[in-house]
């Protein structure tokens, strides 16, 4: 591919399918250099003047919506920060249609996952939404659902489970079991709604009634004198 407008070839060089995303290595090579008296001269100029790109392309996320599970946006991350590697000089440019509904989601966990790779403990969902808010000072929008954002959550809980469970195990502030698997099986409900499950208040009414009940019932039993 051709740009002789930005004097910019573009080569595809390799790409590699892991289903869920594409893997592609790319060579931008500029074009505007003149002709050299060699074809030696040539090949060292294109090399100069060329830079090598590795693109991730994520093909199972729909606009506006969620990947169908938060492992395979994990794996992804995994294979986007291998392949970076210890070269933090190196740029990451992450992009959607938006550039803030899904860039936003992939940002938060990533932003988490060196977080919990630092405290080595599982944040609350008070904590994420409050990394956002410090991340939409920036770049407003990120994050555009709910829906995105309870995905996100569970996606960093995923992170702390495997980041922890690599060390030994042990709760040490992730969650049990149980609790696991009604996150993963509540992962189209929204934050708003979960929180307020959590903090739905026991109507004493009715632990009232059922009290006297019982206690009617007890009497009942008791012979007459």
């Amino acid at each position: 591919m051709t740009f002789s407008q930005k004097h910019l070839k573009v080569v595809c060089e390799k790409e590699e399918d892991f289903g869920d995303y594409k893997k592609r290595h790319i060579r931008i090579i500029s074009t505007s250099t003149t002709s050299s008296p060699s074809p030696r001269e040539d090949n060292k100029n294109e090399e100069d003047e060329s830079i090598s790109v590795c693109q991730f392309h994520f093909l199972a996320w729909p606009d506006f919506g969620v990947p169908r599970s938060p492992r395979s946006i994990l794996s992804f991350l995994s294979d986007v920060r291998a392949t970076r590697g210890e070269e933090a000089s190196t740029p990451i440019v992450v992009h959607c249609s938006a550039g803030i509904g899904r860039t936003g989601t992939f940002c938060l966990i990533d932003a988490f996952r060196t977080v919990i790779e630092r405290t080595r403990k599982a944040p609350s969902l008070a904590e994420v939404c409050s990394m956002l808010l410090g991340m939409r000072r920036f770049r407003r929008g990120l994050v555009q659902t709910p829906q995105q954002l309870w995905f996100s959550y569970l996606a960093i809980r995923e992170v702390a489970r495997q980041v922890l469970q690599v060390e030994g195990g042990g709760e040490n502030g992730v969650v049990g079991e149980k609790r696991r698997a009604n996150d993963a099986g509540s992962a189209q409900e929204s934050p708003h709604k979960a929180e307020e499950r959590k903090r739905r208040p026991v109507d004493d009414s009715d632990e009232e009634n059922g009290l006297e009940e019982k206690k009617q019932r007890r009497e009942s039993k008791e012979p007459d004198s």
